[in-house]
């Protein structure tokens, strides 16, 4: 049986056969440093860096799409009209290669692969709106499908591939879409969460639930749930909101199983950990939680299985920065397993690939040699 060390050694015959990484792969948007930074995620949840690569200014999103092929960078600058938008391929080995530079209004705060083919991009200022994009990856071209109003303030989507949900923390609402087969937009809903807004929303890995982070919004502590029903529109859960131990809640990242929910804050800069009714969508806190540290400095959050990955974005007070790991007890508790050098100022925006299973990454190395040396 061929071992991991083989597909090295296939990969100058291969690479153009396929992509994807063959490695669990975690990638680090850095929005200071403008690059990208890829790590080998290991077995026991450490990381092992594989390289960093040029972005444009200011990268404040990304999304790798569902078969781990690509991944989606927004930019944000100066400007007032038009950001970059680039989209690069991940190599068998988890290097990056860009395949796309173009422009898109400004300000793309969220970018998001809906399917392999279908890219969502915010222009977040009012009146915002959501683009949808068709994606060929034959030639490398991106191509509008169509624009769609989000409201007032749209920082955050998120999708089960069926519907699409846009946040608007101006008008207090969370607009549901339906995502046609042609990959255009058709307006469910537009779902109030007033007295308080989303700043950021989140569907379980199932397509069942939406949680909504309440930011500062009421006493700044408030997390909103939501079942999706069968149409796409939203049903509170109950109860329609829920209290968490930390303060301004911002981001989320459920395990696969959508046992465990773990919200990430931005004042107090913990991430606080929740068990999850998967018939009801409630959440409750377990009591555990994770300080990274000053006020603001905890980005995203990302899980791959029983590891967590989360931010450190900054080095102000206690000289840490970089993507910390930490291994997800059975308790709910988080145990931190190392912090690694993210190459870059500013690490914020994560995406992570769980890898090809071994059988299947032999059988693509097995494939591209042969189609390798067809070729020669």
């Amino acid at each position: 049986m061929l071992s991991r060390a083989c597909f090295a050694l296939a990969f100058a015959a291969c690479a153009s056969a396929f992509s994807q990484s063959i490695d669990p792969l975690l990638i680090v948007g850095n929005n200071v440093g403008d690059n990208l930074k890829t790590f080998r995620i290991n077995p026991n949840g450490t990381l092992t860096g594989i390289g960093t690569f040029a972005a444009g200014d200011g990268p404040q999103t990304i999304s790798l799409s569902p078969d781990g092929r690509f991944l989606a960078v927004g930019h944000g600058t100066a400007s007032v009209t038009t950001e970059e938008l680039r989209i690069y391929e991940v190599n068998p080995d988890g290097t990056l290669t860009q395949r796309l530079l173009t422009l898109v209004p400004d300000s793309p705060l969220d970018v998001l692969w809906v399917n392999n083919n279908a890219l969502a991009v915010t222009k977040t200022g009012a009146p915002a709106h959501v683009q949808m994009f068709h994606w060929n990856p034959a030639v490398g071209t991106l191509t509008s499908i169509g624009t769609y109003s989000t409201g007032g303030f749209n920082s955050s989507l998120a999708t089960t591939g069926q519907f699409l949900y846009a946040n608007d923390t101006n008008q207090s609402l969370i607009r549901a879409f339906r995502v046609n087969p042609d990959n255009t937009l058709q307006l469910v809903e537009a779902q109030s969460t007033s007295p308080l807004f989303a700043v950021n929303v989140h569907t379980s890995p199932d397509g069942q639930f939406l949680y909504g982070a309440g930011g500062i919004s009421g006493d700044g502590r408030r997390i909103l749930g939501y079942r999706i029903l069968s149409d796409g529109s939203l049903d509170p859960t109950n109860p329609p909101e829920f209290t968490s131990p930390g303060q301004s809640p911002k981001n989320f990242a459920i395990t696969e199983d959508g046992t465990r929910l773990f919200a990430g804050h931005g004042t107090d800069a913990t991430i606080q950990s929740f068990t999850v009714n998967t018939a009801t969508g409630v959440i409750t806190s377990t009591g555990f939680s994770y300080d990274v540290g000053l006020q603001g400095t905890l980005g995203e959050t990302a899980i791959l299985g029983s590891y967590l990955f989360a931010t450190d974005n900054s080095s102000a007070i206690d000289g840490r920065t970089g993507v910390i790991s930490l291994r997800i007890n059975v308790d709910g508790s988080l145990t931190e397993l190392g912090l690694f050098p993210s190459d870059g100022g500013r690490p914020d925006y994560l995406a992570v690939w769980p890898g090809i299973p071994e059988p299947a990454g032999l059988a693509l190395v097995a494939s591209g040699l042969l189609l390798a040396f067809r070729r020669r």
